[in-house]
């Protein structure tokens, strides 16, 4: 009796070191994935907008996940209104310090859909390819 307790805990051990090799193995893939998405820098993603329509998949800072068609293509942006003086407006803002160095984190884009500014950060991005 003894023999086959041995035996079976044998079997039993080993099959959990497999599965658990297996399991890292899945979990070293969905790194690499992950990885892959995350090599982009942010020019990479700004030359990719500013030359395509694109498909964003991103998490939102309240954690679901959003898909969204966007660009930063010059034609599909809307063109900017300016009411009165522009030199006077200029000053006004820059006394308000509106003006700052653009974030190195996020991006904002024109969501296709929307017809709206939207942005994500970068390490939220879980893909993004070009609109075929």
């Amino acid at each position: 009796m003894n023999d086959q307790f041995l035996t079976f805990f044998i079997l039993v051990f080993f099959g959990l070191v497999l599965a658990t090799g297996s399991i890292d193995r899945y979990n070293d893939d969905q790194e690499k994935r992950k990885r892959k998405t995350r090599t982009m820098n942010r020019n990479d993603y700004l030359t990719l907008l500013r030359d395509n329509i694109c498909v964003v998949t991103f998490t939102k800072r309240d954690g679901t996940e959003r898909v969204m068609r966007c660009t930063l293509k010059t034609e599909h942006l809307p063109t900017p209104t300016l009411h009165g003086n522009l030199d006077k407006k200029l000053l006004e803002l820059k006394k308000t310090k509106i003006f700052r160095k653009p974030s190195e984190t996020s991006i904002s884009v024109w969501d296709m859909d929307k017809n709206a500014w939207r942005g994500f950060t970068l390490d939220s991005v879980k893909e993004i390819k070009q609109e075929s």
